[in-house]
């Protein structure tokens, strides 16, 4: 396969979930990913880097009936500290899509490609939710992309799980972006690394910075790096 095609996917798919899924399907282009991805720095003051996401939160108990990874943990101001994982569906599998297509047989300018870009990020837009979760007051962290601001102030934003999604790299799966909603705009800035607290719901919203499957009209918003403070 050639550098040009897996340029391509890394410009549909997030880098370090591609990178992931070329790993569970044992390809050789393994390799190929870490290098392109190595080969495209991000020059930004930040001290995050495409990819990277928030440390776990602490006290870590695994959700019933999921997997270790899936996880919910202690209760903070009556909001559940909870991990991405705990919102993907326990039956969800995120590489189904690939079961029948070899990337292996693509050529560059191949349309079959194209069309299983296509399949795969659709796939991925309309990923299921975990209907179990929905109605819970959790407190999750993550990082802002802005959505409609005035100013300096934002009103609602996307919350997603790794940094450079839907602005450096593309979004990710429906059920790992919450559309968040503010009574009071907070001055928040793109990437911004934050605790949002609200009760979850399930409501697709369709951006032009990605396809969210939860909304969370937020009752609290605060930095991640020093929790307790607000952002000014």
């Amino acid at each position: 396969m050639k550098k040009n095609i897996i340029a391509i996917i890394l410009g549909l798919m997030s880098m370090p979930v591609m990178i992931w899924i070329a790993y569970q399907m044992d390809r050789p282009i393994f390799s190929l990913f870490t290098s392109l991805a190595a080969d495209q720095p991000l020059k930004t003051t930040s001290p995050y880097k495409v990819g990277d996401r928030l440390a776990p939160v602490s006290a870590v108990v695994p959700r019933t009936g999921a997997s270790s990874a899936a996880t919910i943990t202690k209760n903070t101001n009556g909001y559940i500290e909870t991990s991405w994982e705990a919102l993907l569906p326990k039956d969800w599998d995120p590489i189904k899509v690939f079961e029948s297509i070899n990337l292996n047989e693509f050529e560059d300018e191949d349309p079959r490609a194209t069309k299983a870009l296509q399949t795969f990020r659709a796939a991925w837009d309309h990923a299921p939710i975990n209907s179990e979760l929905i109605g819970s007051r959790i407190r999750i962290a993550g990082f802002v992309v802005p959505l409609e601001s005035q100013g300096e102030l934002t009103s609602q934003f996307l919350l997603i799980p790794y940094y450079g999604g839907c602005i450096h790299s593309p979004a990710p799966p429906a059920n790992q972006i919450i559309h968040v909603l503010l009574e009071t705009p907070l001055p928040i800035k793109t990437m911004d690394a934050a605790w949002v607290s609200g009760v979850i719901e399930s409501f697709r919203v369709e951006t032009e910075m990605g396809v969210s499957g939860y909304r969370m009209w937020a009752a609290n918003v605060s930095p991640y790096e020093t929790e307790g403070s607000d952002f000014k």
